[in-house]
């Protein structure tokens, strides 16, 4: 009479061929989950900085500039150094954005009629991973702006990283809207 089932040695060979199946597929399996890991945190670091520089380019244009008439700057005076910018929106707004090392933020006061004359109350982090951040002011002949009357463009600069990812710079030029 003939049982049913594998001999011992059987069965041991299926678990040393399973035994060197392993051995060559996981290393693959951990290189490829490592990719995709770091691929993703990548990934995220980007959406982050292009949020951010698209998030600010929308305040910024929102600036009214014209080079006859003065009194329509919405620039803040002395607000414009390499870290800090302040403006006010047609609305009324005023929108200050401000960088410390690794925040990047943004602020709102709002309800002022006809001018903005207080400080940006409502902040929120645009950015916690900006590794380093700068304005520059241009004039509409290319060079350094003097003050709120000549700027034409803001330089952006911002550099970003994520937990173990590499650091990614992203620049753009935005230029003031006319009334």
């Amino acid at each position: 009479m003939r049982l049913h089932g594998f001999t011992l040695i059987e069965s041991v060979m299926v678990l040393i061929i399973i035994g060197i199946l392993i051995v060559f597929v996981a290393p693959i399996l951990t290189t490829a989950v490592g990719a995709y890991d770091q691929t993703s945190r990548n990934i995220e670091v980007l959406t982050k900085i292009r949020y951010t520089m698209e998030r600010l380019a929308r305040e910024m244009r929102s600036i009214r500039r014209d080079p006859v008439n003065t009194a329509n700057y919405d620039i803040v005076t002395g607000s414009m150094t390499a870290s800090t910018f302040e403006f006010c929106r047609a609305d009324g707004t005023r929108v200050t954005i401000s960088y410390s090392n690794p925040n990047l933020k943004i602020g709102y006061t709002t309800g002022f009629a006809s001018s903005c004359s207080a400080s940006a109350a409502t902040t929120q982090n645009l950015s916690d991973a900006a590794t380093s951040f700068t304005m520059a002011y241009v004039t509409a002949a290319g060079g350094v702006a003097a003050g709120k009357n000549d700027v034409a463009y803001v330089d952006i600069t911002m550099t970003t990283t994520g937990t173990s990812t590499l650091a990614y710079t992203s620049s753009m030029r935005v230029d003031m809207r006319n009334p």
